[in-house]
């Protein structure tokens, strides 16, 4: 059995809509055994028909008045849940098919504004609101149980339901209990329920409002029960007319559990229209783009239903007309549509009375066999195709996302070498600040310090060097440059020492030589192009003094000044002779 993802998202899955088709279909199945099984029993016969299902059954809903039935599942081990919901079918012996007459005696003309929007303009069919409200406090119940969400005033709602539904809520709070609180407290829960009605003359049940209440200390833990924490996704899924019972139990979810983190997504099954397009506006806004979709086959007949008025009738201001049993008005579908067409094959068993049983599949477009089989072509019909384009892409975008990688990764790194080099030098700025002795180290003249390195230099370009130089102080040990970063600037060395270092792969470190006063460094990596070749830092014996040009500011010097430049050229040449290797 597919399965839904760990975490509900937006858009339509593949995997939601199959797992969600099959659980339609068996809520069918399930019920098919209502009239000898109940209660506890159903779900132990969830558990022999689908053995390795992640999913349990936590709570039957029904109501015999309405015939309204539906399950609620949650996932073994995780917050999830589905409402799923039984559309009205015909019976006949194991056989289990949904009758197109039920759509055509459905009185779609009598339409009431939807009750909690409380707008004469947002229409739904009253019929599937009655249905649907037959069971909402049941499905309500369970739901703030579940989250935590009960409060003193649902408890005085509840004594003035009728016995029925009453009973339907009790159960659902003993079932949602169980879940948060252990199997234990639910059993409390039915236990206290039994008794009361043990205390009643069971034909003056209906008559009873408190009697079966469960006692003042389990109502109060109900109460006391704190919010839930993690996120409750709960998905809600029907078939043909429970379909729209779906439609209605989400909405009704979204617009009564707020307090809590409740995410919730729909899938409906060949389901016809429930309302008018106010009513279908007002559900998209209120469950969101992404989360709610109608599954609906071309060949079906049903999710036309009532079908659209033709032109020019739908001008007239009744916007409905009755053609013989079949009404024509208004509506709209809710959701967004997605279509599967065929006529697929629905499983029958037909047996005569006699020895003759016939076993075998009819076209039916509206089945859930039906409506199962098409989304599994369709789901392979697009894998297969999409498997090569997968392939040749995977390989381009995996190409593509290691080269960007790879530039994005260097282009960081040269970001925060940068981004420390900087750092170092505020750092060491701070600290000679800090050492008022060392203050008259920033009264050198820039000219003298450069004549002293370059004493061919022009009095021309000698300023203009001069004017764009940088007085950087450092303290002592304090790294200046780092081996193997990009080389972005020329030191002259002022005042103080420092020691060229070179770093093997291992981590070693060898002094080469020390440089002082009208000494320089850095010229390698700018005149070649590439990093630093060896890690210069500041001795341990006091500060340096440095003059500073940037990679602009080097390239003007040694473009103007061709005795410079050979100078600087000779100088690398002789370092690199004099480098180990």
């Amino acid at each position: 059995m597919t399965t839904v993802p760990k975490k509900m998202s937006s858009g339509f899955s593949w995997d939601e809509a199959l797992f969600l088709a099959n659980l339609s279909k068996e809520v069918y199945q399930v019920f098919q055994h209502q009239t000898a099984l109940q209660g506890t029993a159903l779900k132990e016969l969830f558990m022999l028909l689908y053995p390795k299902a992640d999913w349990d059954i936590v709570h039957i809903i029904r109501n015999r008045a309405t015939t309204a039935r539906g399950l609620i599942f949650k996932h073994q081990s995780r917050h999830q849940y589905v409402l799923v919901f039984r559309g009205s079918v015909v019976t006949t012996q194991d056989n289990t098919m949904a009758s197109m007459s039920t759509f055509s005696s459905i009185p779609w003309e009598e339409l009431v504004a939807y009750p909690p929007a409380y707008s004469p303009k947002i229409l739904t069919v009253h019929w599937f609101w009655s249905v649907y409200d037959s069971i909402a406090d049941q499905i309500r119940f369970f739901f703030k149980t579940l989250s935590g969400q009960l409060d003193a005033d649902d408890f005085q709602h509840l004594k003035h339901l009728d016995p029925q539904a009453r009973l339907g809520c009790l159960g659902a709070i003993a079932d949602a209990g169980a879940v948060r609180l252990g199997s234990s407290f639910g059993q409390k829960v039915r236990d206290s329920i039994f008794q009361g009605l043990q205390h009643q003359d069971m034909t003056s049940t209906i008559e009873s409002e408190t009697e079966e209440m469960p006692s003042l200390s389990l109502e109060q833990s109900l109460i006391d029960l704190a919010p839930i924490t993690d996120a409750l996704d709960v998905y809600v899924t029907g078939h043909s007319l429970g379909g729209c019972l779906a439609n209605l139990g989400a909405l009704a979810l979204k617009r009564t559990i707020k307090k809590a983190h409740l995410a919730l997504k729909v899938y409906t099954l060949g389901a016809p229209k429930i309302g008018n397009q106010a009513f279908a506006n007002f559900y998209n806004q209120e469950i969101g783009a992404g989360f709610s979709y109608r599954i609906e086959n071309t060949l079906d007949v049903a999710p036309y239903f009532p079908l659209a008025l033709p032109f020019p009738f739908n001008l007239m201001s009744s916007n409905s007309l009755q053609v013989g049993d079949y009404y024509l008005g208004d509506y709209a579908g809710v959701g967004e549509v997605h279509t599967i067409t065929g006529l697929g094959s629905q499983g029958v068993s037909i047996d005569s009375g006699g020895a003759f049983e016939l076993l075998g599949g009819i076209p039916f477009p509206h089945g859930f066999d039906v409506y199962i089989q098409l989304l599994e072509e369709q789901h392979h019909y697009w894998v297969s195709l999409l498997r090569p384009i997968r392939s040749v892409l995977g390989e381009f975008m995996g190409q593509l996302l290691q080269r960007q990688t790879t530039e994005i990764t260097e282009d960081l790194q040269h970001q925060l070498q940068g981004l420390q080099t900087s750092v170092n030098e505020l750092r060491n700025q701070v600290q000679v600040l800090q050492h008022p002795e060392q203050e008259g180290l920033t009264t050198i003249d820039r000219q003298d310090s450069l004549c002293v390195s370059f004493p061919r230099l022009k009095p021309d370009l000698l300023a203009t060097i001069a004017a764009k130089a940088q007085l950087i102080n450092y303290a002592p040990g304090t790294k200046i440059i780092r081996q193997g970063e990009r080389a972005n600037a020329f030191y002259i060395i002022v005042q103080g020492q420092v020691e060229i270092v070179i770093e093997s792969s291992n981590g070693a470190a060898q002094v080469l030589r020390e440089r002082g006063a009208g000494d320089y460094f850095g010229e390698i990596g700018l005149l070649s192009g590439g990093v630093r070749t060896a890690t210069v830092q500041a001795t341990a014996d006091g500060p340096v003094q440095l003059l500073a040009l940037d990679k602009a500011t080097f390239q003007l010097m040694i473009t103007e000044s061709e005795t410079i430049a050979t100078q600087l050229a000779y100088s690398m040449a002789t370092r690199a002779i004099n480098t180990p290797s």
